[in-house]
């Protein structure tokens, strides 16, 4: 779960894909995600920690009567808060992004 600037950015990602996806756009399905690596988690303030992270993600795109299958690679900075007893997700800094198939 996400909380802050990072829900706000979310919400609106969203509602605009769905806008998209209502004039004839793009439909992507995630099938799984599949976390590779979990390096250098750090604290960077009092219940704050950043980690650097690496995961796999499978899934489609169907557009135009037709789908592609999709792998894609992502590498990023991960900031974590512990927000009411639970951990939330403040921010991601995405350092690199990468079609596998």
């Amino acid at each position: 779960s996400v909380t802050g600037d990072k829900l706000t950015a979310i919400y609106l990602e969203n509602r605009k894909s769905l806008e998209f996806e209502n004039r004839g756009g793009a439909r992507a399905s995630v099938d799984n995600v599949n976390i590779q690596q979990l390096n250098d988690v750090s604290r960077i303030a009092e219940n704050t920690f950043v980690a650097n992270t690496s995961w796999m993600v499978n899934g489609s795109v169907n557009h135009f009567g037709h789908t592609h299958y999709r792998r894609n690679q992502y590498h990023a900075l991960i900031t974590f808060k512990i927000d009411n007893e639970s951990w939330k997700i403040i921010d991601i800094e995405l350092i690199e992004e990468k079609r596998i198939l």
